[in-house]
């Protein structure tokens, strides 16, 4: 009955199969004289402790230590049997001081211990059996880890050792995670023997097993996770900087320079924009007005029996050019002219020109005759700007986007020229850091501190950030006195009819769902009404924020060029080889430097990454 009451089983007094169970369990307890146990380590170290000591501390239970917890027992008034039952096992391990979580030792109990045991096993010092129980195996698996990272070795766990355990056990480098500094990690494991990695910035399963395989070959813990020294010895592999491959065009270099000069739109450049431009003037009409009173209307431009009639102030005239004649007023200059379908001549100071437009497709050149360069082709009735009329050919305004002659863009379309990061391969992500973009980035105007949504719009579209950002500091000007509108902001909103136009003073009251829209890579701002195109596009792109034209705009290269195949600079400037799908062969720009103009800054950029891997990707021509 005692004992039945001493476990708390029914007291009965009759010996059931429960009290004959309990029974054998206390006479076998593996804590008795004569046996051995781990856990008798730390119930020594506490008997010692409390004083019951003078035993030696082993895993094996001798008479002196029976001596010692009978005399415990008594004390605690429990049955002196000698045996550690599991009440007297109880009342000893209440004795000893409650570990703090970040501390633990050999001999140690605590509910936090199974999660280091756990922690321990995962970060490669394991095949520890979890239990709460702190023991030898425990102790050796700590003091490893202690020696591998350069810590005190005592085998314990301190508020040091423990912060360490858990720096590595939440290193964001290891499987099912996301990190930019994956892409050269996977990068240098492919080019030294740990290949087929996949390079993205999320760690997978197989790379895990690469990393695991590279952490075996060199001696490391292997758990797959990339530690400071796993790092370490990654980062130490080389990588050959340059890695060349080459895409056939099926045409010869010639063949795609007259292609090119085919085109509607075709290579476009600057460099003739302070030269004049001239049309013939059989081909334009221009409108005038007599500003006289009472001007006297001539045969001839002198004054010798030339006199037709007379036209007040106002009358609309017809003017087909302009000549020498006699001195008036201090000129020479007539204009011969039209009026009620009779040709005669008045004086230049006598009339004005009103307007002028086209009366059918019309070449402008660079010189007063048939033979010389055409800077562009304008369309029937398209209104011109006369700067200087002439007797045959007249001076108009031109814009500074002129066709360019074949001498002038072969030598931008040969791909054995100029710098070869225009072969860039750019569907890759260039692994550069949040901190070094932003570095790149200070002082660009509105693209300052967009780091972040560049590295965005790289990792979810596999785009080049370092090309991104060239691509938006030519297009935008950031941060430059001439830095685009577009860039910083434009006003639009929706028509009666529904269409987006430009915000103005005039207009918006009769607008609708006004929004501010940004469009960061000049996309769909062509030359013609740059500003206004390009706010509308961005408008119907819904890019409303700075973030959304990076991230949208990033999408549009991915999926239109590099979709296709047009994967480099070069190849997105001078397309002879990738349809899309109206089955013609799709440029991103027409001005003939585009793509040579975007290099300097990737350059710049790419000087400012440790060793990076450059891929480049030359077209060849038959």
């Amino acid at each position: 009955r005692e004992f039945q009451q001493h476990y708390g089983l029914e007291v009965t007094g009759k010996a059931d199969t429960i009290t004959q169970a309990k029974i054998d369990e206390v006479f076998n307890s593996p804590l008795q004289f004569d046996k051995r146990h781990e856990d008798l380590l730390e119930i020594k170290r506490i008997l010692n402790a409390n004083g019951y000591g003078g035993i030696t501390v082993t895993d094996y239970f001798g008479s002196f230590t029976e001596r010692r917890v009978k005399e415990f027992q008594r004390d605690h008034g429990l049955p002196v049997s000698g045996i550690i039952d599991e009440i007297t096992l109880e009342k000893i391990l209440a004795l000893k001081p409650t570990p703090t979580a970040d501390e633990f030792e050999f001999g140690d109990r605590h509910p936090l211990i199974i999660e280091l045991k756990h922690k321990l096993n995962r970060i490669g010092f394991g095949y520890i059996t979890v239990t709460d129980y702190y023991g030898d195996f425990t102790t050796r698996r700590v003091r490893e880890f202690q020696q591998h990272y350069g810590l005190e070795v005592t085998g314990k766990v301190d508020t040091i050792t423990q912060a360490k355990i858990d720096e590595v056990f939440n290193s964001p480098l290891q499987v099912g995670k996301r990190h930019d500094d994956l892409l050269l990690v996977k990068e240098k494991l492919n080019a030294n023997g740990y290949g087929g990695i996949t390079i993205t910035d999320y760690f997978g399963s197989f790379t895990e097993r690469r990393v695991k395989e590279f952490q075996r070959d060199n001696g490391l813990p292997e758990s797959g996770i990339i530690d400071e020294k796993t790092l370490e010895l990654i980062n130490a592999l080389q990588v050959s900087r340059e890695i060349i491959t080459y895409t056939q065009y099926n045409l010869t270099l010639q063949e795609a320079i007259q292609r090119q000069l085919n085109l509607s739109i075709p290579p476009q450049t600057d460099k003739y924009k302070n030269q004049p431009a001239y049309v013939h003037g059989g081909f334009v009409e221009i409108k005038g007005k007599i500003t006289g009173s009472s001007v006297r209307i001539r045969s001839a431009p002198h004054f010798d029996d030339t006199l037709l009639y007379y036209l007040p102030n106002g009358t609309d005239i017809i003017i087909q050019g302009k000549t020498k004649g006699a001195l008036y007023n201090g000129s020479d200059q007539w204009y011969r002219i039209t009026h009620n379908g009779d040709t005669s001549f008045v004086h230049t100071t006598l009339a004005e020109i009103q307007s002028a437009k086209t009366t059918s497709g019309l070449n402008v050149r660079a010189e007063t005759n048939t033979n010389s360069h055409i800077y562009t082709t304008l369309s029937k009735d398209t209104s011109i700007s006369i700067r200087e009329i002439g007797d045959i050919w007249h001076e108009i305004s031109l814009g500074s986007w002129r066709n360019a002659t074949r001498e002038d863009f072969s030598p931008f379309i040969d791909p054995n020229k100029n710098d070869i990061f225009q072969h860039l391969v750019l569907d890759h992500r260039s692994g550069v850091s949040l901190s070094q973009l932003n570095n790149v980035l200070f002082g660009r105007g509105t693209l300052e501190g967009m780091g972040e949504h560049f590295l965005e719009a790289g990792r979810q579209h596999s785009v080049n950030e370092i090309y991104l950002i060239a691509h938006a500091l030519l297009e935008t000007g950031a941060g430059t006195p001439l830095e685009s509108q577009l860039s910083r902001g434009v006003l639009v909103g929706k028509n009666s009819n529904g269409n987006p136009v430009l915000v103005t003073s005039t207009n918006r009251d009769s607008l609708s769902e006004i929004r501010t829209v940004y469009n960061m890579y000049g996309i769909g701002a062509n030359d013609s009404d740059a500003h206004r195109l390009g706010a509308i596009r961005a408008y119907n792109e819904e890019w409303f924020s700075k973030k959304e034209a990076i991230i949208g705009g990033a999408a549009f290269i991915s999926n239109d060029y590099f979709a296709r195949g047009q994967n480099t600079i070069y190849k997105m400037r001078w397309n002879h080889k990738y349809l899309n799908a109206q089955g013609w062969y799709p440029q991103y720009a027409t001005d003939m430097g585009w793509a040579v103009k975007q290099v300097p800054r990737i350059k710049s950029l790419y000087n400012q990454l440790n060793n990076p891997t450059l891929h480049f990707d030359i077209v060849q021509y038959n």
